[in-house]
């Protein structure tokens, strides 16, 4: 969610640095990048994902934040950490 936030706000600034081209003036175009995160952390409140990541921990279940990709059918590398998928491990 909070990438999701934050690419919103950069394609709605891009989209208005090309107003021109839309037959729009939109006049002098800037952010302010605080204003942009506190538009996230906003958005991420209402949506619970803080207190998801709490429950979550509170039942034992450890979340890996950071890009992914699958190194086999068993393992997921996540930000250089293998980890092993529960699938694999129960044969």
């Amino acid at each position: 969610m909070p990438t999701k936030a934050l690419l919103r706000s950069a394609k709605v600034y891009a989209l208005l640095k090309r107003a021109g081209e839309f037959g729009l003036h939109a006049g002098s175009v800037d952010f302010d990048w605080a204003e942009v995160i506190a538009r996230k952390e906003r958005i991420i409140s209402r949506t619970g994902a803080a207190s998801a990541e709490e429950r979550c921990q509170k039942e034992g279940i450890v979340l890996y934040k950071g890009e992914a990709s699958f190194a086999d059918e068993f393992r997921v590398r996540v930000e250089g950490e293998m980890l092993l998928l529960s699938r694999a491990q129960n044969r």
